[in-house]
């Protein structure tokens, strides 16, 4: 496949993913109200039995490509869970920061992750608070947060194949970052639809960032090591996620929820500053 070619694959795969989990979903929903639980559990089995068949069917071929082109696994003999995942994550953040593009998004991208990936906890807590913060009611509200997610990473990945094509990784960054105190404004003001209406632009911007950047890793950083770097990165990535959540699910205890909103929209706008000064040193780079 050609470099070019692969932002517009990841992004097709991903669209199509989505579209799969939406129509999953639905047909799950529509399951469970006519089939028994026993009927139920078969179905799910059938779904792994399929799976089995579909790796043994791929299984010749994936041995004919490592027979023509073996890869060289290193193994260390003294390696240990976290001494492995720190070295593959410090290894990854190294050799990314020779690309230009995610050197200038190392320090954006997991805030960024962070920061909307605490939401459905935030909204959750939100609407016990405040009654009038609700769009139909409680279930619909707190579904819309998955569709807004899911439907706008969809939306996203078609634009990233056409509207999006030319949109560079930087500044799609630096558009997400804008969104962010503008989302948590919202948030803190208990606006409902600005919220919603936020969140979907934002989640756009996500679907069209990440085939940029898997493609990019893809075809800058050397094939043997894909596999190390590419799990390094993305475990690098989500730990904004994973310490902001866990940060949030404490103090969700002791503070108010619009607290917290106040404390996220001072964060966006520190992550905004950051990304705009960042933006200047490499454009005089």
């Amino acid at each position: 496949m050609a470099d070019e070619e692969r932002s517009d694959s990841f992004a097709f795969r991903q669209a199509v993913g989505s579209v799969f989990y939406i129509g999953f979903q639905s047909i799950g929903a529509v399951l469970v109200s006519i089939m028994t639980y026993q009927a139920l559990a078969f179905v799910n089995a059938g779904t792994f039995a399929l799976a089995a068949l579909i790796l043994l069917l791929v299984t010749p071929s994936l041995k004919r490509l490592l027979g023509e082109r073996p890869l060289q696994i290193e193994e260390s003999k003294d390696a240990s869970l976290f001494r492995d995942l720190w070295t593959s994550m410090r290894e990854a953040v190294h050799e990314c920061l020779k690309i230009p593009e995610i050197k200038h998004s190392i320090i954006i991208t997991p805030l960024l992750n962070g920061c909307f990936n605490v939401i459905p906890i935030i909204i959750a807590v939100l609407l016990s608070q405040d009654k009038t913060f609700v769009i139909i009611n409680p279930a619909t509200t707190l579904a819309l947060v998955t569709t807004c997610s899911l439907v706008g990473g969809i939306v996203g990945s078609v634009l990233a194949m056409s509207v999006l094509k030319k949109l560079d990784i930087l500044s799609a960054l630096r558009l997400a970052c804008i969104f962010v105190p503008i989302f948590f404004f919202f948030l803190l003001n208990h606006n409902v639809y600005g919220v919603f209406a936020t969140m979907f632009l934002v989640m756009i911007l996500a679907g069209a960032i990440n085939p940029k950047m898997n493609a990019l890793i893809m075809n800058r950083l050397p094939e043997e090591k894909l596999a190390m770097i590419g799990g390094g990165i993305s475990t690098y990535f989500q730990m904004g996620s994973m310490l902001l959540r866990l940060l949030v699910s404490s103090l969700i205890v002791v503070l108010l929820v619009d607290w917290i909103s106040l404390g996220f929209l001072l964060l966006g706008l520190l992550v905004l500053v950051y990304a705009l000064r960042f933006n200047r040193k490499a454009t005089l780079e």
